[in-house]
C-alpha cells in the first residue's frame, strides 16, 4: 500500500518503502543517509537540493524538477525517470544500474563519468541515455552514444572471450567463443568500415583505400600504367566495369571481387545517407 508523506518528513526516518511525495516545492534542502525503496515522486520541485549517500532504488520519478541539484554517492538502481529536469545537476560517485530515462532534460556526459567497470551494465545505461536523447530530439548526442555503446559492448565481449568477467569457474564453451568472435568481427568491421553508419568519412576513406589497393594489383599483375590502373579500379568499383581489353579477357575473379565491394559500398553509403536525411 502506498503511503503519501511530505518531503520534509524524509529525514525523520532512515528507511522508507512504498511512499509517495507529490505536488511539493522544496528549495536548497539537504537529504542525507536515506534509503527509499519502491517509492514514487510526482510533480516535486527540488531545485538546488543536495542528496548525500541516498539510496533511491526501484522507484518512479515523474515530472520532477531537480535543476541545480547535487547528487553525491546516490544509488539510483532500477529507478524510472519520466519527464524530469536535471539541468545543471551534478552527479558524483552515483550508481545508475538498470535506470531508465524518458523525455528528461539532462547532461549525458555528467552521468557517463559515473559509470563503473561492468561493461555490460554500462552498455545498458548508454542505451537508456540514447533512448532519452531520441525522445528529446538530440540526434547528434544519440550518434555519439551509439559509438560509446558499441565500445562497451566490444570490451565486454573481449573480456568474456578470455573468461575475465565470468563468475566462479565458468568457462566459455568453444561454440560460444566462435559466436563471440563473429560478433566481435562484425563490430570491428562496422567501426572501421563506416563507423556504424554514423561516420560517413570512414566509409569514403575505406572506398579510397580499396580503389588504391586494387589499382596496385592491376599495375603489378596486368602491367598497366599508374593512370590506367587507377582509372580501371575506379570504374570497376563504381560501376559494373568493362572487360574488353585483351589483358582483362582472363581471370575475372579480381574484377568480380572489386565490383562486389563497390556494390556493397554503394549500399552502405545509401543506408548512411538515408539515416542522415530521415532522422
Amino acid at each position: 500500500m502506498i503511503k503519501e508523506i511530505s518531503l520534509k518528513q524524509l529525514n525523520n526516518k532512515f528507511f522508507h518503502e512504498n511512499i509517495k511525495c507529490s505536488w511539493e516545492n522544496v528549495y536548497n534542502k539537504t537529504f542525507e543517509n536515506i534509503h527509499l525503496f519502491n517509492s514514487m515522486f510526482y510533480h516535486v520541485v527540488l531545485k538546488g537540493a543536495v542528496f548525500k549517500n541516498v539510496k533511491l532504488k526501484h522507484s518512479t520519478i515523474v515530472d520532477c524538477y531537480f535543476r541545480g541539484a547535487k547528487f553525491i554517492g546516490v544509488d539510483f538502481t532500477g529507478t524510472k525517470f519520466r519527464g524530469c529536469n536535471f539541468k545543471n545537476a551534478i552527479f558524483i560517485h552515483c550508481k545508475f544500474d538498470y535506470v531508465t530515462f524518458h523525455e528528461c532534460v539532462l547532461n549525458e556526459q555528467k552521468i557517463i563519468i559515473n559509470l563503473g567497470e561492468k561493461n555490460i551494465i554500462n552498455k545498458m545505461i548508454i542505451l537508456e541515455l540514447r533512448k532519452n536523447a531520441l525522445s528529446m530530439g538530440k540526434n547528434s548526442t544519440n550518434d555519439k552514444l551509439i559509438l560509446l555503446e558499441k565500445e562497451y559492448l566490444r570490451k565486454y565481449l573481449v573480456l568474456k572471450l578470455f573468461n575475465k568477467n565470468q563468475r566462479d569457474n565458468y568457462k566459455v564453451q568453444f561454440k560460444e567463443k566462435i559466436h563471440i568472435l563473429i560478433n566481435l568481427s562484425r563490430l570491428y568491421l562496422g567501426l572501421f568500415i563506416w563507423g556504424y553508419g554514423i561516420q560517413i568519412s570512414r566509409l569514403i576513406l575505406t572506398a579510397g583505400i580499396t580503389i588504391f589497393s586494387f589499382a596496385c594489383i592491376y599495375n603489378i599483375y596486368y602491367q598497366m600504367s599508374i593512370i590506367d590502373s587507377i582509372s580501371t579500379s575506379l570504374i570497376m568499383f563504381s560501376t559494373v566495369g568493362y572487360l574488353t581489353d585483351s589483358y582483362m579477357s582472363q581471370n575475372y575473379l579480381i574484377f568480380g571481387i572489386e565490383g562486389l565491394l563497390g556494390a556493397m559500398f554503394i549500399a552502405l553509403l545509401a543506408s548512411a545517407l538515408y539515416r542522415k536525411i530521415t532522422r
